[in-house]
């Protein structure tokens, strides 16, 4: 989506690779732990690592998020654009209206937004299993935004 100073797409997948490598460990130690095969550091518990493994997608949504949000702050600055918006949805709005895309493609970014502060403001206490996104679902209208710029100008 930006230019040479951010990629947006390699930042995306980078984060993705995170958050499977980080599944990979939490879901063998889980395993580990119920064979008995390993032992946890003095003041680490089981169900420490079981609340890891179970926001473990929603931790990496709001990272995800945060890599989303500079992307868009740097195209706007790159641009010399005044007055860049604070808060996300303005932010999301601004571009794109300057790269004049909407529909789906910014509904669906909005629709990771949306989900993005119900985990911020509610992680402590989850969001029901029919609610939640994964990472792969918050990353397609993340990426699709990036082609559809690039595909534009």
């Amino acid at each position: 989506m930006p230019s040479d100073k951010y990629d947006l797409i390699g930042r995306v997948k980078a984060v993705e690779r995170k958050h499977t490598a980080l599944r990979f460990t939490t879901d063998h130690a889980l395993r580990s732990l119920g064979e008995g095969g390993v032992e946890l550091e003095e003041d680490l518990k089981r169900l420490d690592v079981n609340r890891a493994s179970e926001r473990l997608e929603g931790t990496y949504i709001i990272r995800l998020f945060s890599e989303f949000e500079v992307a868009l702050k740097t195209i706007l600055r790159e641009r010399q654009i005044k007055k860049i918006p604070r808060d996300a949805k303005p932010l999301i709005d601004r571009v794109a209206s300057y790269f004049k895309f909407s529909g789906s493609i910014l509904d669906n970014a909005h629709v990771v937004r949306e989900h993005r502060n119900k985990l911020v403001h509610n992680l402590v206490y989850g969001i029901p299993d029919a609610q939640r996104m994964t990472i792969r679902t918050a990353t397609n209208p993340i990426s699709s935004l990036a082609h559809h710029r690039h595909a534009r100008h």
